[in-house]
């Protein structure tokens, strides 16, 4: 990732299994190109909730995909 220079958008489950945003951060700071994270809350690596959670589950996607989007615009 070091060597891409485009923006990039990740959209990371705060309890994703395979590295949580908290992780994620430090590696976003070092790189180069502008980066956006969008973090779901109470989602794991497939965006999958908990019952807890503040977002119902059928709310993720498209929530997910307004943020996109949005991010998309701000691009143009």
């Amino acid at each position: 990732m070091p060597a891409i220079r485009a923006p990039m958008l990740f959209v990371q489950g705060s309890r994703d299994a395979f590295g949580t945003p908290d992780e994620l951060r430090p590696i976003l700071h070092k790189l180069a190109a502008p980066t956006e994270l969008f973090e779901i809350e109470g989602g794991d690596h497939s965006f999958k909730v908990t019952k807890a959670s503040p977002i119902p589950q059928q709310h993720v996607f498209p929530m997910i995909l307004d943020h996109t989007a949005q991010w998309l615009q701000r691009l143009a």
